[in-house]
């Protein structure tokens, strides 16, 4: 499971998965009726794509577009445009037949081409002729006036506030509005809520809307708020401007005849400001909104509207008029920049949107996010998350990821067809995210945990184990590689042990003593590793080598004692180095010239292999591989008596009898451990096969294996005589012959006799 992918001290980690899904499913909470939230909005641009609004034939509402596109300012003359030629537009689309005209570019304030305007700016110039010329501009119609009587011949609306006070999402962009005696809006009483204030967005109208235009025309506000991403996805219905409630263009286009709309206050949802309004019915059509009182924006799939050039409608041409016969004609620009937006479907023109919003409300269709909408998808995600966690436990990678692309595709696909058979806005994307990012929650905990587990390894075992222990524990596949284990282990002991004038020298810097020590180590300890062996540090920082653990090894005889022999010639090698590069520090401090410690030491390694326990001893940074058991004290043993037998390298039994017939061994003694009555001979190995076949080890082999039986035997006389064969032979080590000449003279100062039982039963009795 989960946990056992992890080590004790990580297994916090596993809550990672879980705090990922409950993040998701929080934020679900947290904004499902908030609006421009990705990627539900991107899902529902999907949605929209795939299910697009059917236009319907018969509603009564056929939009058209006048547009003041660049052809006709090349044609016409720059814009802006003197209200009089939208005076005169009005006037062409009355008289080729239009039901209703819609003026979608701001129209409030003052008109800078209106001839009070511009006699204004000649009176407060100076000069003698300035005031005749500007009273005699002033005296001709106004502009405004000159709009206002041609929209008092058509149904219309004109639009003011091309922008919002401030983004919706902030308090300061409502306020508070008494939608009480307002002709076009009637509120209704639902479940309970009653008011006769409304929080209603807020608009910036850039001056007053002149009289004449008020007076003959509906007023509506243009403003279309985007997005945090910048795109138009949903229109307000209603605004405050000057003060008062106020249509948006779309919705001031469809009642321009119908007359009223009515709103439904929320029934829970007061801001601040007042209560907002979660319906909108239009000629007996509901409409429903979000919390910004706005409708959401469902496009056809051509969302194309027949659309005529301003230039021909004013050229006095009737190529154009049956385009527009029976339509409500909506009069825009798209020369300023301010006049696109980006949609769901690309950039269009203002005009467009408001056009195709209109059409959508005359429709009577809507999209519908309820409520509860949120707590559904919170609930979905948090169902299927746990799901795709736990199947990442207990699956394979591919089973785990293929569970995770089906329920997602599935949930979209369900979403989708709610969307298409009901309207209904349901968000897929907590379910699927959490999904993700449960399983990559899993993937991440198990990438942590072995990054961790690897720090932890690195810091414990690094130069400790052997590489390729180390790159499996790394991958972590191996994690049982670092459980405790009872086997055959193969036990190197080694130190160098120097004479005791070197000793004395170094104490008088300790610190080359420590970086002769650290240097010898370091290269000892490497040749341990390279051949497969576990790196331990004894007593005294004496090198310790496994071998069998952690990974189990054939060989593990034999690899350890071509290690010991390796070891003598990586001290040979130091001590060529070191005298070479003139680089021992005690021999620059003391100021005398003397060999170097590798030289003048002398490497003593006891091996030994039994039955022992081994694991890691130790928690975190502080761990560390070891073994437990009588092969290392057997080991230690070993190498301490190598300074009394002559040979570098001192083996037991096992060893022996293991690599007899491939290593050259020589005989060396039979010790009593503890209290074991059993004699267990030891032996020193002194080359490799080539050694072995050679005529004066044999010689020497021979030689000394019959001076230990004949101890053994307690033959002291012919022990005496082996031992003098054997001082005569090249190459014996004094060591060795000294010691055996000690015993026997100690034997007979003791009166053994040829017929008298060995002294101490051929076995020397040591301790461990």
């Amino acid at each position: 499971m989960f946990e056992k992918k992890l080590t004790p001290q990580h297994h916090w980690l596993s809550i990672l998965p879980i705090l990922i899904i409950m993040t998701i499913v929080g934020l679900t909470l947290g904004t499902s009726v908030n609006t421009g939230v990705q990627p539900r909005e991107t899902f529902f641009d999907l949605f929209m794509r795939l299910d697009p609004r059917e236009v319907s034939a018969d509603d009564g509402f056929n939009p058209a577009i006048v547009m003041i596109d660049g052809e006709s300012i090349e044609r016409v003359g720059p814009w802006p445009w003197p209200r009089t030629a939208l005076a005169e537009l009005v006037g062409s689309v009355r008289q080729a037949g239009a039901r209703a005209v819609v003026i979608t570019v701001p129209v409030e304030g003052p008109d800078p081409l209106s001839p009070e305007v511009v006699g204004q700016y000649w009176f407060n110039r100076q000069g003698q002729t300035s005031g005749a010329v500007a009273e005699a501009v002033s005296r001709l119609p106004s502009n405004d006036v000159s709009l206002g009587n041609a929209l008092a011949t058509i149904p219309s609306a004109v639009a003011i506030a091309s922008e919002p006070y401030a983004d919706l999402s902030s308090g300061q962009a409502w306020i508070r509005t008494e939608a009480t005696g307002v002709s076009w809006l009637t509120l209704e009483t639902a479940n309970g809520a009653e008011t006769d204030f409304l929080a209603l967005p807020l608009s910036r109208p850039q001056g007053q809307l002149a009289s004449n235009i008020a007076a003959n025309a509906r007023s509506s506000v243009s403003a279309l708020p985007a997005d945090r991403d910048g795109t138009v996805r949903r229109v307000p219905l209603a605004w405050n401007a000057y003060g008062t409630p106020v249509p948006s263009t779309a919705l001031a286009s469809v009642i321009l005849q119908n007359g009223t709309a009515t709103a439904v206050p929320h029934r829970s949802v007061v801001r601040s400001s007042g209560r907002t309004f979660t319906q909108m019915i239009i000629d007996g059509d509901t409409i429903a909104l979000d919390r910004q009182n706005a409708a959401a924006l469902y496009l056809p799939s051509d969302v194309s509207i027949p659309t005529i050039s301003a230039w021909r409608v004013l050229s006095g041409s009737d190529s154009w008029t049956s385009a527009l016969q029976g339509n409500v004609v909506f009069i825009g620009e798209n020369v300023n920049s301010g006049s696109i937006v980006h949609t769901a479907r690309g950039e269009m023109s203002k005009t467009q949107v408001h056009a195709l919003m209109a059409d959508q409300l005359a429709d009577g269709v809507s999209l519908n996010r309820p409520e509860w909408a949120g707590f559904l998808e919170a609930g979905l995600a948090l169902l299927l998350g746990v799901g795709a966690v736990i199947c990442a436990l207990i699956l394979k990678p591919v089973l785990a990821a293929t569970y995770t692309a089906v329920l997602s595709i599935a949930t979209f696909i369900l979403s989708w067809m709610i969307f298409s058979n009901s309207s209904l806005l349901i968000d897929p994307s907590p379910a699927i995210s959490a999904m993700i990012g449960g399983q990559i929650g899993v993937v991440l905990s198990r990438l942590a945990g072995s990054v961790l587990r690897d720090d932890a390894v690195r810091g414990a075992f690094h130069g400790a184990l052997p590489p390729s222990t180390m790159a499996k524990l790394q991958r972590g596949r191996a994690a049982h590689l670092l459980d405790g284990t009872r086997r055959q282990v193969t036990v190197l002991s080694c130190n160098v042990r120097l004479p005791e004038a070197i000793r004395a020298e170094f104490l008088k810097d300790p610190a080359a003593y420590m970086a002769f020590k650290a240097q010898t180590n370091d290269r000892l300890r490497q040749t341990i590793l390279n051949l497969g062996g576990t790196v331990d540090y004894g007593e005294d920082g004496r090198l310790l080598g496994y071998w069998n653990v952690p990974e189990e090894s054939v060989d593990h005889i034999e690899d350890a004692c071509s290690c010991a022999l390796q070891m003598i010639e990586d001290v040979n090698q130091l001590a060529e180095d070191t005298e070479l590069a003139q680089s021992v520090r005690p021999a620059r401090l003391l100021g005398k010239e003397i060999s170097s410690p590798f030289s003048q030491g002398r490497l003593e390694v006891g091996i030994s292999s039994d039955v022992c326990f081994s694991g890691p001893v130790g928690r975190g940074n502080r761990n560390r591989y070891s073994v437990i058991g009588p092969a290392v004290a057997f080991a230690n043993l070993l190498r301490n008596r190598s300074r009394l037998y002559g040979p570098a390298i001192i083996c037991d039994e096992t060893v022996f009898t293991a690599l007899r017939h491939h290593f050259a061994f020589l005989d060396l003694d039979v010790l009593k451990v503890n209290d074991d009555t059993t004699p267990r001979p030891v032996y020193g190995l002194v080359g490799n096969p080539f050694l072995k076949a050679s005529k004066a080890f044999r010689t020497m082999s021979d030689t000394q294996r019959a001076l230990v039986v004949s101890w053994r035997e307690g033959s002291i006389a012919a022990a005496e005589a082996y031992l003098k064969q054997l001082e005569e032979l090249p190459g014996t080590h004094e060591a060795y012959v000294d010691l055996f000449r000690d015993r026997i003279g100690h034997a007979r100062k003791e009166g053994a006799a040829e017929s008298k039982a060995p002294l101490w039963d051929g076995g020397q009795q040591v301790y461990l």
